[in-house]
């Protein structure tokens, strides 16, 4: 076939619009080779051949075929790009599924996709986008499901990362190194894939035979029976802590947190944490076990506290500042002593003290113990003033004008009529 080019004609109203082919593509024909001129006695006479025309976005163009035995057929339709009807239907389910609340029809819609759409890259792109988003709104076991089915479709490294971190909050550490691995090979040399799988091959070699119990919303994972009946206490403070806190600032997290304590060294082998620390939320709460043979008021407190920033990390939209998380996990401590963790502020003039701006960032990355303690102190003053200033019911509603779609800054704007300028000036005002 050679095509004549893109010869525009003006259509009569009584044209018949003919199936679209792929669009025209320009393309430079080689000039043919020479050949030797044929003996006249031999001479074969030219091909018949004839026009047939394509309506393109209002234009016909002119393609001239050779002419078939079959002179008065009908031209054959060049090829439909457009999915095949199974491809078609399987999408509108997928479509119909994302807009409704079951999760798993949207992850049996996202299968038949899978198997009547192989080809259609675009359209699979699109599909997983959207499976993604659901699945990262997520916060139950219906996360983990939405991410396979996405990646199934379109397979990415920042995907294959979504899900090693939340087969890891299932406690699969076997699968989410798999997921990092898969990500690395799709990335390779991809600084936040390398971080993340050494990050679970640490923790994972240091809990890989951790026994496990649960109870109604937090499961506890310890190494040896010996650690058993600390994990069973520490599950009936922190179920105390879930109706506490969930009262207090209105926060219920809907699915399971899991508690893990380590003994000696392990701690720091699996958290790489501060000398200091004893205990981190980083979607699953991480305890120092020696941290807890002084009482069980400390137990109590360090569970509660560690259990607030579980509580904001999943159930509220946008971004806390630490000053926030550390003030208003301490606050909420039922053996909260003003006297002793304020006692870093006494004396200090009011420049001092650090900006809020300072305080907004996570105080692990400080190696200085008494600068720690100055942070710590600080967010409990800054929060007790909010509470002073509005009342302890502020902060519910803080974090509902949050899950209502608010910036942290406009959220805290409307509820306490400060913007962190404002609210740096009224704290450090009485210094």
């Amino acid at each position: 076939m050679r095509a004549l080019g893109a010869l525009c004609l003006t259509l009569a109203a009584s044209c018949t619009r003919a199936p679209a082919p792929a669009p025209p593509v320009d393309v430079e024909v080689p000039p043919e080779p020479a050949v030797a001129a044929p003996s006249p006695r031999v001479a074969e006479p030219a091909p018949a051949t004839r026009l047939v025309s394509h309506l393109v976005d209002g234009n016909v163009y002119i393609e001239e075929v050779p002419l078939e035995p079959d002179a008065g057929a009908a031209p054959v339709a060049p090829p439909s790009t457009a999915a095949p009807e199974g491809c078609e239907t399987a999408r509108a389910s997928l479509g119909a599924a994302l807009v409704g609340t079951v999760d798993h029809r949207v992850v049996s819609a996202a299968r038949d996709v899978e198997r009547a759409c192989p080809e259609r890259t675009r359209e699979r792109h699109d599909l997983a986008q959207r499976i993604e988003r659901r699945g990262m709104a997520q916060v139950t076991t219906a996360r983990r499901p939405l991410l396979e089915a996405a990646i199934r479709l379109e397979p990415t490294a920042r995907r294959l990362l979504l899900l090693a971190r939340a087969a890891d909050e299932d406690n699969d550490g076997a699968s989410a190194i798999e997921a990092a691995r898969r990500a690395l090979a799709l990335a390779p040399g991809d600084p936040l894939a390398l971080g993340e799988l050494a990050e679970l091959e640490r923790r994972h070699a240091v809990e890989q035979c951790f026994d496990t119990i649960a109870a109604e919303h937090f499961t506890a994972r310890f190494e040896g029976e010996a650690r058993k009946e600390l994990a069973s206490d520490a599950l009936r403070v922190l179920e105390e802590a879930w109706r506490g806190v969930g009262a207090a600032v209105d926060l219920h997290p809907s699915s399971s947190i899991t508690v893990v304590f380590y003994t000696g060294a392990a701690y720091q082998d699996a958290t790489g944490a501060r000398d200091w620390s004893g205990g981190q939320f980083d979607g699953k709460i991480r305890v120092r076990a020696g941290s807890l043979k002084q009482s069980q008021e400390a137990l109590r407190d360090l569970l509660f506290h560690e259990y607030l920033h579980a509580a904001l990390a999943t159930t509220v939209r946008g971004k806390i500042p630490a000053w926030l998380h550390e003030g208003l996990a301490q606050r909420l401590e039922p053996g909260l002593d003003r006297a002793r963790d304020l006692a870093p502020l006494k004396g200090r003039a009011r420049a001092e003290l650090p900006s809020l701006d300072e305080l907004s960032h996570g105080f692990s990355r400080h190696t200085d113990r008494e600068l720690v303690r100055l942070y710590y102190a600080c967010a409990l003053d800054i929060v007790d003033e909010l509470a002073r200033w509005r009342g302890e019911r502020s902060f519910a509603q803080l974090f509902a004008a949050m899950n209502r779609g608010a910036r942290f800054e406009a959220a805290l704007e409307d509820n306490y009529g400060l913007d962190e300028r404002l609210l740096q000036e009224r704290w450090q005002s009485r210094y």
